[in-house]
């Protein structure tokens, strides 16, 4: 009996902590960043550096990351909305803004491209600082008791500027320290610390860049949130106080960005044609904002951006250049060109067509790689046109020049002769005249010969024969090739003209048919 009333309690007991795990997870945010150090464990150039994130629960963040170029460093403030974490950058020319992407509560993936990594890079607490075994698993944590501070920054009043030095102790007993300076550099330390009394000591170097004879880094611990360097390092003197309360001096109100405006949707580039800069091409608004440019090309194996602006055309292709300034964004679609042709060969160089038969003109472009894009013209459409695929169609005897051109300018041309007879009428269609008035029309008539080396063109306005639907009203005059009416119609009426001609020979030509109103 006492067993089971002990096991009712039990079973009790577990149903209240699963409704109290479960209330408890309905009234938690999806992620607590703050107090969370988020490390990327992606491979930078090579090497395994950290590339690290800390947020501290007073809505600040420290981002070092290595780079080829050396380190950079970024400080500000951190908000989350949704599942996007933002990271407001101050003091920097080139950031203003890192955009993260919560994946879940131990990881976040980077959405903006910084130097020395990519978007789309992860960043993780589950990454293992500290001592390891001989197969790379976390060894146990060294003796002494882990001093829980985050990082923390200090002011060198000696040179009356923030340098944004800070130590960081993890409670698995390792240490970083990063020490900067625009003028002599970066001194980066990991490791592992103890405590001795009021003393730390950091020492077990597995990453250091600075002296050689340095083995040890020494701190006194003033009281819980307040250190003071005992060791003369690099950069830092002896004496130098780390503090939890530093605030740095205020900074000038902010301005933000209002608008990025830009004529221009489509820019384009030929590949190998060096660098220019994207920002004479867009408008910044109010142009003294304190926001700062972010440039981000979506396939940088189609072209390549700067935080300058400076931009370098890649392989061929189309991608996008999207440039943000505070919260505003433009977007440019972006094509890199193929280079043209060096030189364009046409077969054959010279053609002669019948009036009656097309044509066709192949282009071949050197070298074969280039650019494919060509340009047809002819120099006189009215003798042959020519389609983009070289195909020539005669429409009077005569001669013309086809010229094929590439997108840098490279052209070749092929002499087009068209042999034949062929007239050719033109008079205007639907024409007004007025009875009884000396109205007339105008008409032409060429006749055209091209055989061999001989081309003629004449006039054939006296060598016509006139058609009207009535010849009773309208005549027709070949000394000046005018339609005129010659007799008088009892209400406005249409009438139909057409024209034929023959020299004699098999050659006849005919006519389109015109329509001439006759008003009363």
């Amino acid at each position: 009996m006492k067993s089971k009333k002990t096991l009712s309690v039990i079973l009790a007991a577990v149903l209240l902590l699963l409704c109290l795990s479960a209330c408890s997870d309905n009234k938690t945010p999806k992620v607590d960043v703050g107090g969370k150090t988020y490390y990327n464990t992606v491979e930078l150039f090579g090497n395994q550096d950290h590339t690290r994130i800390w947020f501290g629960k007073d809505g600040s963040f420290v981002m070092d990351e290595n780079t080829a170029d050396g380190p950079k460093e970024y400080t500000g403030t951190w908000s989350t909305k949704e599942d996007v974490c933002t990271l407001n950058v101050t003091g920097n020319d080139s950031v203003s803004k890192i955009i993260l992407q919560i994946e879940d509560a131990d990881t976040l993936t980077l959405h903006t491209t910084l130097p020395g990594s990519k978007s789309g890079q992860k960043f993780s607490t589950t990454e293992t600082k500290g001592p390891t075994d001989e197969n790379g698993n976390p060894s146990s944590e060294p003796a002494g008791d882990p001093y829980k501070l985050s990082y923390i920054p200090y002011y060198n009043v000696s040179q009356n500027s923030v340098y944004t030095s800070y130590v960081e102790f993890s409670k698995d007993g390792s240490f970083a320290f990063l020490d900067r300076n625009s003028a002599s550099g970066g001194l980066e330390i990991e490791g592992t610390y103890t405590k001795d009394g009021n003393k730390l000591v950091l020492g077990n170097f597995t990453k250091y860049n600075g002296d050689p004879s340095l083995t040890e880094i020494n701190f006194t611990i003033i009281d819980e949130k307040n250190l003071q360097l005992d060791s003369t390092i690099q950069i830092s003197k002896k004496g130098n106080a780390f503090t939890t309360d530093y605030t740095p001096p205020s900074a000038p109100p902010a301005i933000p960005c209002t608008s990025l405006s830009s004529k221009y949707t489509y820019l384009y580039a030929v590949d190998g044609t060096g660098t220019w800069n994207i920002n004479e091409y867009f408008t910044v608004s109010p142009s003294n904002t304190t926001d700062k440019l972010v440039y981000y090309a979506e396939d940088d194996s189609i072209v390549t951006i700067d935080q300058n602006g400076n931009v370098k055309a890649g392989q061929p292709g189309e991608t996008k250049i999207r440039i943000t300034c505070g919260d505003q964004q433009l977007v440019f679609r972006w094509e890199t060109r193929k280079k043209g042709p060096q030189k364009i060969e046409l077969t054959p160089a010279s053609l002669t067509l019948q009036l009656n038969e097309n044509g066709k003109i192949s282009a071949k472009i050197v070298p074969e790689n280039a650019n494919p894009n060509l340009t047809w013209k002819s120099s006189d459409p009215a003798v042959a046109s020519v389609d983009e695929n070289g195909y020539v169609k005669p429409r009077l005897p005569g001669n013309t020049k086809i010229t094929v051109t590439g997108t840098n300018g490279v052209s070749s041309s092929c002499s087009v002769k068209v042999e034949g007879e062929k007239i050719v009428f033109n008079m205007k269609d639907k024409a007004t005249v007025r009875s009884g008035s000396s109205d007339k029309i105008p008409f032409e008539a060429y006749h055209y010969i091209c055989w061999g080396s001989n081309y003629n063109k004449y006039d054939a306005r006296s060598q016509v024969t006139f058609h009207c639907s009535d010849e009773s009203v309208l005549g027709y005059d070949s000394s000046n090739g005018n339609v005129y009416v010659k007799g008088s119609v009892s209400s406005t009426t249409d009438l139909t003209v057409y024209f034929t001609w023959s020299d004699g020979s098999s050659f006849k030509a005919t006519s389109p048919t015109y329509t001439v109103r006759v008003e009363k």
